[in-house]
This record gives structure tokens, C-alpha cells and sequence, in this order.
């Protein structure tokens, strides 16, 4: 099996080149089988050796200047990746940043994290995510950037097992109470979800921020703020990459696109419900 890994492989010397010089001493020693000068008048075998000499020594050269600009190129390009890496894993105010995350960009984008901005509904400033589309952005075409707001993951973790007090033991704080291996199992199933973007309500983004080592975007808490407060005011500690960055404001359009429709009937709930159940089931023979 091939290795997976990938090696730059040097350039090789073009098939034409190759072929030239093939077709050139060829054609030297058809014409001049002995050592004896030529009849063509003008024409000299020593110099037309030289010549063919010359030409390949150029090649020759030619060659290794285009094997050492491959390799300077390649060695700058891994210097140049290396110090980015070093930029994402390290951003002021952030201990850690994991790969969907890097400094912040010259300018301000879709998917920028602050510090901290004022949101009316918990009455507080939270950490946040802009997530107004890029486009608008650079145009300037909108005066109001709207920010979601960013919640401890351990905080949001204690609302998901809230819900689940029918399989866990839970009190009224969010702490659990494991009985056995099975509900530690179901526990985990949940946060499992949270953490693969399966509840359509959160987001689940893995940076710190102060103490905490990792968020949720509450797409339920949000607040818009003109642009001019945003530069003055708002302090970014980093951007998203691609494709973290698309994904985040389009879950976000997808919950705040939700549409209110009305539940079927228990009866016909339950009826559909035993008909998928019997034709999936083996029956016993």
C-alpha cells in the first residue's frame, strides 16, 4: 500500500530537453564517424563538440537552479506553516486555541469572537460569535452587527441532563448522580450530541475563554449593536476558520428559520409508530 504521507517531488528535466540532447550527439556522430575534418567547407567537428558541450553544461546548470528554487520554496513554505501554526495554537487572552480557531484577521469577519458585549435578555456581557454575513460586512451595507452569545459548556451540559431526570438522577442544580455503567452510558450519549451539533438550539465550540475550556453558542440569546460601538468598544480574541465559520451562521439561520407547526394526532402518532415497529422487526419463527 502506498504511504499516505505527501512528498514534494523535485521537478524533473523536461522530456524536450532530454530528447534534444539525445537527437544532437546523434546526429554529431552520424555525420562525423572519423576523426577527420568534415567536407562541409566552414564546419569543424571539435567545434561543433564544444558546442554540443556547452549546451549540455547549460542544461546542467539550468537544472540545478531549478531544483534549489524548489527546494528554498518548499523550505519557506514549511517555515511559513509552522509559524502559522504557532499563531492558531497561541492568541493573546486565550490559552489554547484548537484548529477551527485562529487570531484574529486584519479585519473583521463573519465567525469573530469577542471578549464580551451586552446582551438586554440575561441582562449581562457574554462572550459572542458575530455572525453577520460576511458579505455585509465589507460592503458596509448594514449599520446593526449581530452577535449570538457564548455560555460555559459545563453550563449548558447541566440543562441537557435536566432533561433527561426520567433516565438520571439529577437535582435541581444539573449534577448528576450516576447509579450504574448504563446511565453513565446515556449521559455520555447526550453530551455526545451537544457536542456534535445535534441539539438545534446550541453550538458547541471548543476554545477557551478565561477559565473555561469550552463554549456553546445559544442561538436563543442575541443582541444587534451599531458598528461604530463594535470597533470602539468590542475586543476580538479570535477568528474561525473554514469551514467552522460557515457552518456556525447557517445552523444559526436554520433555528432562527424554524416554523411553527402543529403535532399529529396521538392516535395516528401511535398507529404509524406500530406499523414501522412491525416492519422492521424479525418475527419469530
Amino acid at each position: 500500500m502506498r504511504s499516505q504521507s505527501r512528498t514534494r517531488r523535485r521537478p524533473r528535466l523536461p522530456r524536450y530537453y532530454s530528447r534534444a540532447c539525445s537527437s544532437f550527439r546523434r546526429s554529431l556522430r552520424a555525420s562525423f564517424p572519423s576523426t577527420e575534418a568534415p567536407a562541409a567547407p566552414g564546419l569543424n567537428w571539435r567545434t561543433a563538440l564544444q558546442s554540443s558541450a556547452r549546451f549540455l553544461r547549460s542544461l546542467t546548470t539550468r537544472w540545478r537552479v531549478q531544483t534549489s528554487s524548489h527546494s528554498n520554496s518548499a523550505s519557506s513554505r514549511r517555515e511559513a506553516s509552522s509559524e502559522g501554526t504557532a499563531g492558531r495554537s497561541q492568541a493573546p487572552g486565550i490559552p489554547h486555541l484548537s484548529p477551527p480557531f485562529c487570531t484574529p484577521r486584519p479585519s473583521w469577519d463573519q465567525g469573530d469572537i469577542v471578549e464580551s458585549v451586552y446582551f438586554p435578555g440575561p441582562d449581562s456581557r457574554l462572550p459572542a460569535v458575530l455572525v453577520t454575513p460576511a458579505c455585509d460586512l465589507e460592503q458596509e451595507k448594514v449599520s446593526l452587527w449581530t452577535f449570538v452569545a457564548l455560555f460555559p459548556d459545563i453550563a449548558i451540559a447541566k440543562e441537557v441532563a435536566k432533561r433527561e431526570k426520567g433516565s438520571l438522577l439529577v437535582d435541581d442544580s444539573g449534577l448528576v448522580s450516576l447509579q450504574s455503567g448504563k446511565q453513565r452510558a446515556h449521559l455520555e450519549r447526550k453530551l455526545q450530541e451537544l457536542m456534535k451539533q445535534r441539539f438545534s438550539r446550541y453550538h458547541w465550540l471548543p476554545i477557551t475563554i478565561g477559565k473555561e475550556d469550552g463554549h456553546v453558542v445559544d442561538f436563543s440569546v442575541v443582541t444587534s449593536l451599531p458598528s461604530e460601538e463594535v470597533h470602539t468598544r468590542a475586543v476580538r480574541i479570535a477568528s474561525m476558520n473554514s469551514s467552522w465559520r460557515e457552518e456556525l451562521p447557517a445552523r444559526f439561520a436554520a433555528y432562527i428559520g424554524r416554523v411553527g407547526v402543529d403535532e399529529y394526532p396521538p392516535e395516528e402518532s401511535a398507529r404509524h409508530l406500530e406499523r414501522l415497529v412491525g416492519g422492521i422487526v424479525v418475527k419469530d419463527r
